[in-house]
């Protein structure tokens, strides 16, 4: 035995003996042995990384192009990375000495060999560790951004003003409660508030906002104001502002609605509130970037709307819900009117006056605000004027009076301007306009004093009630109810009349007399859509003229303003100009001008405006500014911000702007060239000494050689200038002064005119500091005015102060923010003496990968960071303490610690990623503890600390000695206290104080991630922890319990009866596997306060609380689980809450994925336990019976949502109850029940056991949702039906074995009462295969019935869906009950193949009058949707009008008729206003003419694939005849693929639809689409038959078209006969061009649509598109004239959309140098569907300068989608599809012109579906580049397993979806292993 044991461990022991002993030898010999192989090995790795560098260099590159801010991170890595290889460069050069050997060159010299193999082993470690590194996550998205405006954090709301809720009226709150309610409710997605103007709807939109954020009930908020003057690009650039998206290079409306959408998108699984405010018509959503439907209904978010009209949210806006919001009733408004009113209420003599004057004001609270600030100050004669005013309840008498107030006129000429702008005023434009008016030319010394007095006089109307906002003049506006009184003023204006004529839609210059426009001094026109405009506006008295348009195609004519030679203000906005007008030459005494958001080309004109002052271009594309405005010299104001495509500014054209004081060039040019550069062709820097008025410049200079000596930015009073390769021009501090420096050299801190502006600046940003910078010293006068300084990214900085004598320094004494950003060998931010003023008032201090810094201050200047209030440090790999002691202190800095100092000012802590961090303070016995007991007492301040990635804590805070210091306060202001990623966590709190003060005012403890972590607290702590709300633990895999109760407590609590958490409001326990229990021990635990509870992923957790021991409790768990090893047992399950745990105020609980879990209640429980209980979601716990017991009845008396979900053991909900005979009779009732959802329970029987006997009842139930419970027979008992009184919605599906919805017991049904259900509103009912009938009687049988009978009524239901029941062929008993069904709006039934007909009978029919929508699709044994045939019309009966407005009728092949028989006008449709029609075979004819005659309101009518020969069918003794007019109303026809279709109908030639825009005819073989007024029967060997009749007559229809679908015997007829020219089609569509020697249309097309911008060609054989000699190239044209490149290109200059469709011989897209290539390069759009001969789309490079969408389907030929060199050209593609393409095999292939790397910078979406023989993406060793890409689908390509195979790129890709439903997708770390992983 000994031996056995004795040999085994010798053995082990020599073993390791001769590891320790050759291990280290064998090594030295590798390196000489192994040396080429290492060599290569290093080699590789350096190749490697290489290709790794790239890629991350193209994200930064990308990232910082759009204005990112780049990790620094990555920065140190690419810096790493370089300086590593450039070492391997010289140890690898190194490696040709190693090659002399010895031994007469027999073997390799070891002496030469062995240090260098050590070193490249070593390297090659080295190497391969920064490529691992590249890996990481961080890597995926290289830049960070702050936080977006309408991200609703914690921190969203806790700056906001104080509103208290008793200032809010009542009749405000309950609105508020309600519309708080609606938007949070998932079945509501769009919401509308409604009432007059002035009630107050902006204010409540207001306070909804602030309650959302504040109560954290969405994700994400954006807002924005509407207007009457709508403005798109307004409501896009709030919208984005508030999403944090930038729409800088995003110039068309267009294209900012695509980056809207793709960003709400990517939102998806955020919860997002948008409120659009004051819409006075509908807004198309699809036009501003909001995803919706086709019926303009919001998708994937919240909409909340207000507007005056109902109609607008109601059926413009398809709201679900709508609130009215009325005035204030008399007892609210008098309380608004006092608050403002003040102390005045209080005189006597005025309070008599006070009811009389508030009710003047109607109930307005517009109207209550304004009076009651005029009145604050007002003496006894304003009183009685406000009361005896006839007129004091209009708004008109109140802006006049408020008005007349203002004593100054320039105050009032303002306010007559702001209403000119729309109300809106913005301080820029505002500024333009009125000092062009000479508004300010008492202060117009400079520029800056005149905005100053605009802020002051804005700020008094904001006082005076006539702008509302805040003080945040950015936000004001002015009412609309204002706007609409003040433009009709006729008033005096600075000396003049002021006459203001104001456009609207619909009305502009036609309505205006000649009279007015004469008179008028000021016009506006604010976004009304205008479409054409005057060849001369003959206004001799105009100043201000303000024609504001996003429509780059309305041309100016020339002679427009050659009648307004006193014009003053012009804004143009929003237009194009190839030129401008010449007449603007007239145009001398102008003063002021914006053309901003223009298309700008040539604007040498301007030169010629000598007295322009003011001058903006903003956000405008144009390219040059020409020399010739060098003639501006009286310019002042010029702004070139969001300019991005300014490259020129010609030399000396700014150095002839002598007179300029402001020039603003944010995102703007920055092309400048050197001073003696020759010959120069842009403008220098040196033109600014000129510029001797200059005081506030805006500039970037990229180029250091660009600067010049001695600029005169020194002494400006405003600027923010960034030098160096600098694309960042956001602030986190709007200051005057800010100054961004990226140094390359030492040079320019050398300059005099930069130290100057160092001495003036504010805001400070240095990158590229040198190690011999002393950044204190860099500035003259030690930076006086300094506030913000934020240093980065110079890694050789080893202190930001430095005193190198002994003498005190004296540095930043202003500054209040400092941050420190990538200074790797940053050692000490101070070295040496600082005086006391130094840093005196720094109250941020931040600081990221800084590598060298071991500690951030020595004790010795701890007393100049007294008044820090926010210390944030991560990534900074060596720091190890926030305090050195002077044990610490390396350098020997004197110390000097203040025995005064016992506390600092600290509030927020951040610790994030720091490795090697210990404590705050270093200590004594060196121990792992963050806060010992001298910091915690100092740190009484702290409000918030946040630890997370610090490897080596073991221990927060260290109480154990304080217990003997007495009664003493810990952290008592600490709120906020996140821990996370800490690996060696042992305790929290390491020793309970028993008579200290800890952290009683801590309200949010979060823990995640802390794997060695057993408990959360002690008991005793628990206890401190008084104010303690919320608590979360994620992911902590040690931790057994929650609260942890010490040996010592044991005797205390035994004899303790209750342990409380008396402020708890909600705990999370999430995936804590090892959790057993929240607490052993004795307590019984009460959570008063507790209303959310969240248990997930704690698996072996069984019992909330346990009185058993830790041990005991192990024990038990065994036997349980052997005893209740499956569920039928007779024995009694545990419970999980027993009578122990007291729960009186939880609302919601949830229990997820919790395998121990088999009874949730123990059989005896506390009275007060649960009884609020209002949500109970139970889901995939697997072995759980039931959800409620039988004693869980009466105290779950709140609960009002049920959601069971994936429980494969549940049989019923309630556990079978044994009651006495006498019990049973009462029903067990759950009163507030409002939703029950029960999903995937596959063995659910029932509700409640059946054979208790005993009836269950829900009177509040008002949805139930059940899916995939395939156990289950019925839902409802009859019994149950009775009470279910408000059930509103009813969806079930996926039921195998449901039968009927309500089981009717036997011998009851006949003689019971008809079920009501009163209020059911929707009923859904799918995939149910088994369904006999809605009410099932036990003994019917499984034969025809009706799904609804006699038996059941539904009358307010409104929608109803039928779907995938195949057994069904009957829907309603024929003899229904006239009340069944009589409010249903919606109808729709799919998938239902047995069904015959929907309506059988005109009496069924006539029970649906109120039907709004009827869908019926995919119905194989349909043949009629109105069954009418049998009755009789010619009795005199009244006419019955049906209110449907949508018919849908879609894939229903045996269809013969939509109406039977004939009705005779008995039916009338005058509602109709959509009708489709789709694969209806049978279909012979649409509608009888009486019906016919009705649809007058019929806008949308679609008729596809159907054997329809005629649209309307003469009916007998009803007269038809020629005359008739059909539709009138009619916009949108389409008539496609009818093979069959004679005639419109037979009595007419052809069809007459006054307002149709869109006409899509399309294989209506039959008929031709158009007649003309002159035909001939023979064109050039072509002939029309006599027999074939015309659908419509081509002139009538033609004025209004704006969409057309052509055919190839309209063309021919068109050239032919006339040369027409079409100017109203935008979109066309090119068909059926099926002879093969028809040539392409080219010049039809060039010549005849000028405005095109959507071109379709589809059904034809071409084998090119625009061939060159069908286009002049080398040719004669179709008419015989020749013809340039040009003149085709500008004929088709709108066209940005091209649709390639069904062209079976089309080969190629394009070919080199073709027509089809120039026009190519302005399509944004690209769709190929259906080209069979296409075998590759994308051959060669062609410069797609706008292409952002391509989609590629169903083409078979296709084998690939282009080659690498024609992808690198789609730099600006957002979407990219191909779906059905069977033959490709690669997206990208090689074409050999060594393309090394491809990017596609714009990419977002990319999906790949149904593509079988697809390998890859790419084969080729391209690096690709996706730094966009975040959402990929990749569904049925059975054969790709990688998605390139060289180096990849997808830094914002996170998951791959697997379908357009798949939202979860798959993620295995990056793209090309996730494939690899769906392969397999």
């Amino acid at each position: 035995m000994a031996e056995a044991i004795v040999y085994p461990v010798a053995s082990n022991l020599l073993s390791k003996l001769g590891e320790c002993l050759f291990a280290p030898i064998g090594r030295q010999f590798e390196y000489v042995l192994y040396y080429k192989s290492y060599v290569k090995e290093l080699k590789n790795g350096v190749k490697e990384l290489e290709t790794a560098r790239q890629r991350v260099q193209s994200s930064v590159d990308e990232a910082m192009y759009d204005g990112k801010l780049i990790d620094v991170d990555v920065e140190n890595w690419l810096k790493s990375v370089k300086d590593e290889t450039e070492k391997t460069d010289d140890l690898l050069k190194r490696n040709e000495s190693a090659k002399d050997a010895c031994f007469c060159g027999w073997l390799p010299s070891p002496m030469v060999r062995h240090p260098i193999g050590r070193k490249v082993k070593k390297m090659t470690q080295v190497i391969q560790g920064l490529h691992k590194e590249s890996k990481n996550s961080i890597f995926q998205k290289v830049y960070y951004e702050n936080t977006p405006k309408g991200t609703v954090t914690t921190t969203t709301f806790a700056a906001r003003s104080v509103d208290r809720k008793e200032d809010v009226p009542e009749s405000r709150a309950s609105i508020i409660e309600v519309v708080i309610k609606a938007i949070t409710d998932d079945k509501i997605c769009v919401i509308g508030v409604y009432g007059p103007g002035g009630v107050g709807k902006t204010k409540l939109m207001e306070d909804v906002e602030r309650q959302v954020k504040e109560e954290q009930l969405f994700d994400v908020v954006a807002t924005a104001n509407v207007s009457r003057d709508l403005d798109v690009k307004r409501i896009q650039g709030e919208l984005a502002n508030a999403l944090g998206l930038k729409l800088v290079n995003e110039e068309t409306v267009r294209g900012r609605a695509h980056c809207l959408c793709k960003m709400l998108q990517k939102y998806s699984e955020k919860k997002v509130l948008i409120i659009l405010d004051n819409l006075w018509t509908k807004l198309e959503l699809k036009e501003v970037g909001i995803p919706c439907g086709y019926d303009n209904k919001a998708k994937g978010c919240k909409l909340l709307l207000t507007s005056r009209y109902r109609d607008v949210l109601y059926i413009e806006m398809s709201s679900d819900r709508e609130f009215y919001l009325n005035v204030l009733k008399h007892g609210e408004a008098r309380i608004l009117f006092e608050r403002i009113v003040g102390n005045t209420i209080n005189n006597p003599k005025f309070e008599s006056l006070v009811d009389g004057v508030v009710k003047n004001c109607g109930g307005l609270p517009l109207l209550i605000v304004s009076v009651a600030k005029r009145l604050k100050c007002g003496d006894m004669p304003e009183w009685r004027n406000a009361l005896t005013n006839a007129e004091g309840t209009t708004v008109k008498s109140i802006v006049e009076q408020n008005y007349n107030d203002l004593q100054d006129e320039r105050i009032k000429s303002l306010f007559l301007v702001c209403a000119l702008d729309s109300g809106r005023p913005d301080i820029s434009h505002t500024l333009v306009y009125c000092m062009g008016l000479g508004l300010y030319e008492k202060f117009s010394q400079t520029i800056e004093n005149a905005r100053n007095r605009l802020i002051m006089d804005l700020h008094h109307l904001l006082d005076s009630s006539l702008l509302l906002g805040s003080d945040d003049l950015e936000q004001l506006s002015m009412h609309d109810l204002f706007i609409d009184v003040v433009v009709y003023m006729r008033n005096k204006f600075i000396g003049m009349e002021w006459n203001t004529l104001v456009g609207r839609k619909d009305f502009g210059f036609k309505e205006w007399s000649k009279n007015d426009l004469r008179k008028c001094t000021a016009m506006a026109f604010n976004y009304v859509g205008i479409d054409e405009l005057p060849k001369k506006l003959d206004c001799p008295n105009m100043r201000i003229l303000l024609l504001l348009e996003h429509n780059r195609f309305l041309k100016m004519p020339e002679s427009f303003f050659e009648s307004m030679e006193e014009l003053l203000v012009l804004d143009l906005t929003g237009l194009s100009f190839t030129s401008l007008p010449s007449s603007m030459e007239l145009l001398k005494n102008l003063t002021s001008l914006c053309l901003d958001s223009c298309c700008l080309e040539d604007v040498t004109t301007l030169g010629k405006l000598k007295g322009l002052q003011f001058l903006s271009f903003l956000n405008s594309t144009i390219a040059r500014l020409p020399k010739e405005m060098g003639e501006l010299t009286e310019l002042r104001f010029l702004d070139l911000r969001s300019c991005t495509e300014l490259r020129v500014i010609e030399p000396g054209m700014l150095e002839s702007l002598v007179n300029l004081e402001e020039l603003y060039m944010q995102y703007s040019f920055d092309q400048w060239e050197a001073e003696d550069e020759t010959p120069r062709s842009n403008a220098s820097l040196a033109e600014f000494k000129s510029m001797n008025k200059l005081s506030t410049l805006y500039i970037a200079i990229p180029r250091l050689a660009s600067l010049s000596r001695e600029l005169p930015f020194g002494k400006l009073n405003k600027h923010k200038i960034l030098i160096g390769n600098i694309c960042d021009w956001s602030d986190e501090y709007e200051e005057s002064r800010t100054l961004k420096l990226k140094l390359d050299s030492g040079n320019l801190l050398r300059e005099v005119w930069v130290r100057r502006c160092l001495q003036r600046t504010q805001y400070l940003n240095l990158a590229g500091l040198q190690d011999n910078h002393i950044m204190h010293n860099l500035c003259f006068g030690g930076f006086q005015e300094l506030k913000h300084l934020h240093i980065q990214n110079s890694p050789s900085l080893q202190y930001v102060v430095h005193s190198t004598e002994d003498i005190q320094c004296t540095a930043f004494t202003r500054l209040e923010s400092l941050f420190l950003e990538n200074l790797n060998n940053l050692e000490k931010i101070c070295c040496g003496r600082l005086a006391l003023e130094s840093f005196s008032i720094l109250k941020i201090l931040k600081m990221n990968s800084c590598g060298g810094i071991k500690y951030l201050f020595p004790s010795s200047v701890i007393g100049n960071f007294l008044q820090l209030e926010e210390i944030e440090i991560s990534k900074c790999h060596l720091i190890k303490q926030i305090v050195a002691n002077a044990e610490a202190d390396e350098d020997g800095d004197e110390i000097d610690v203040d025995p005064k100092v016992k506390s600092c000012n600290l509030r927020r802590l951040t610790l994030r990623n720091l490795p090697e961090m210990t404590s705050f303070c270093k200590t004594m016995d060196h121990s792992v503890v963050l806060f010992d007991k001298q910091q915690l007492i100092k740190l009484q301040n702290l409000e918030a600390i946040t630890v997370e990635k610090c490897q080596l804590i073991r221990e927060v805070f260290d109480l154990e000695e304080l217990t003997i210091m007495g009664d003493v306060e810990i952290l008592c202001r600490l709120t906020r206290l996140t821990l996370s990623g800490l690996p060696n966590l042992e305790h929290i709190w390491t020793k309970d104080p028993s008579r200290a003060l800890c952290f009683r005012n801590l309200k949010a403890l979060k823990v995640q991630n802390c794997e060695n972590l057993r408990f959360l607290f002690s008991s005793s702590m628990a206890k401190a922890l008084v104010q303690i709300k919320k608590i979360e633990i994620v992911n902590c895999v040690l931790m057994e319990e929650v609260m942890y109760v010490q040996e010592e407590e044991l005797v205390e609590a035994s004899t303790t009866d209750t342990f409380e958490f008396p402020s708890l409001t909600s705990l999370s326990l999430v995936e804590l596997p090892n959790l057993k229990t929240f607490s052993y021990r004795k307590y019984c635990i009460h959570f008063p306060s507790l209303t959310r509870l969240t248990i997930s992923e704690c698996i072996k957790m069984m019992k909330f609380s346990s009185f058993e021991g830790r041990q005991q409790l192990m024990t038990n768990d065994i036997g349980l689980q052997q005893a209740f090893g499956h569920i039928n047992s007779g024995l009694s399950l545990p419970g999980f809450f027993n009578e122990k745990v007291l729960f009186p105020s939880l609302e919601e609980l949830k229990l997820s994925s919790m395998c121990q879990l088999k009874r949730i209640w123990h059989s005896q429980l506390h009275g007060q336990s649960f009884y609020k209980l209002a949500s109970l979601t139970v889901e995939l716990c697997e072995n759980l019976s039931h959800v409620f017991s039988s004693n869980s009845i009466d105290m779950l008396q709140s609960l009002n949502k049920i959601k069971a979900v994936g429980c494969p053991s549940l049989e019923v909900l309630f556990e079978p109850i044994n009651l006495s005979a006498e019990k049973r009779q009462k029903p067990l009732v759950l009163p507030a029940l409002r939703e029950l959802t029960l999903l995937n329970l596959s063995r659910l029987r029932d509700i409640l056991e059946s054979d208790c006997k005993v009836t269950l009842a829900f009177p509040s139930l008002m949805e139930v949702n059940v899916r995939g419970c395939h156990s289950l027979p019925y839902l409802f008992s009859s019994a149950m039906t009775e009470i279910l009184d408000k059930l509103a919605v009813l969806d079930v599906s996926c039921c195998n074995n449901l039968r009927g919805i309500i089981a009717m017991e036997e011998g009851k049904w006949k003689t019971s009462e008809t079920l009501k259900f009163h209020q059911l509103s929707t009923l859904k009912l799918g995939d149910l295969e088994n369904l006999i009938s809605f009410c099932l009687v036990s003994c019917a049988s499984d034969g025809l019935q009706p799904l609804f009978d006699e038996k059941v009524k539904f009358p307010n239901i409104e929608s109803m869906e039928i779907s995938h029941m195949n057994n069904l062929e009957k829907i309603w008993l024929d003899d229904l009950a006239s009340n069944a069904f009589n409010k249903l709006k919606t109808l729709v039934v799919k998938y239902c193949e047995k069904l015959s007909s929907i309506f059988l009978s005109y009496t069924m029919l006539t029970r649906f009058q109120n039907l709004e929508k009827i869908s019926v699709t995919d119905c194989g044994s349909l043949e009629v949707v109105f069954h009418v045939q049998e009755f009789n019309f010619s009795k005199a009966r009244p006419t019955s009008t049906f209110q449907l407005r949508e018919l849908v009728l879609m894939r229903l092949p045996k269809m013969k008729h939509v109406w039977s028989g004939h009705p005779q006008g008995g039916l009338t449709f005058g509602h109709l206003r959509c009708m489709k029609i789709v694969e209806c075979e049978m279909l012979k004819s649409l509608f009888p003419n009486s019906v016919a005659k009705s649809m007058t309101q019929l806008e949308e009518l679609l008729v596809w694939e159907c054997g329809v020969q005629e649209i309307i069918v003469e009916e007998d003794k009803v007269e038809m005849n020629a005359r008739d007019l059909f539709f009138p109303r009619l916009t949108d026809l389409k008539l496609l693929e009818l093979p069959d279709l004679r005639s419109f109908y037979r009595n007419s030639h052809t069809s007459t639809q006054p307002l149709l825009k869109k006409l899509r005819v399309r294989h209506c073989g039959k008929m031709r689409s158009f007649s003309f007024t002159c035909e001939y029967q023979s064109c050039r060997g072509t002939s029309t038959s006599e027999n074939q009749l015309a659908l419509f007559s081509f002139e009538k229809v033609m004025p209004n078209l704006k969409g057309l679908t052509l055919m190839s015997g309209d063309v021919i007829m068109m050239t032919l006969q006339h040369h027409y020219v079409f100017r109203n089609p935008i979109e066309l569509d090119l068909a059926c061009y099926h002879d093969e020697n028809v040539a392409f249309p080219s010049n039809f097309l060039l010549h005849g649509f000028p405005n095109l911008e959507v071109l379709s060609l589809s059904c034809s054989s071409f084998e090119e598109i625009f061939p060159e000699d069908a286009c002049g190239h080398g040719g004669a044209t179709f008419y015989g004239e020749s013809t340039d490149m040009e003149t085709p290109l500008k004929a088709l200059k709108n066209l940005w959309r091209l649709e390639l469709n069904k062209l079976c011989k089309l080969q190629r897209v394009w070919k080199d140098g073709s027509l089809m290539a120039e026009i190519l390069k302005h399509i944004e759009t690209l769709l190929v569907s259906e080209c069979s001969s296409l075998s590759i789309v994308l051959p060669s490079p062609t410069a797609f300068q706008r292409l952002v969408g391509l989609e590629v389907g169903d083409c078979a030929s296709l084998v690939h989608m282009g080659t690498c060199s024609a992808m690198t050209s789609l730099v600006h593609l957002i979407w990219l599809t191909l779906r059905n393409c069977d033959a490709m095999e690669d997206v990208v292939i090689d074409d050999g012109n060594g393309v090394e790397e491809i990017s596609f910078p714009k990419l977002q979406l990319l999906t790949l579906d149904g593509l079988p023989s697809l390998e890859s993406f790419s084969p080729t060793n391209c690096t690709f580049m996706f730094p966009s890409l975040w959402h990929i689908i990749v569904k049925q390509c059975p054969k790709m397993n990688i998605f390139c195979n060289c180096a990849l790129s997808t830094p914002k890709l996170h998951k791959v979806h697997l379908s357009d439903e798949d939202y979860e997708g798959r993620w295995e770390g990056d793209l090309n292993t996730t494939i690899q992983f769906l392969s397999t």
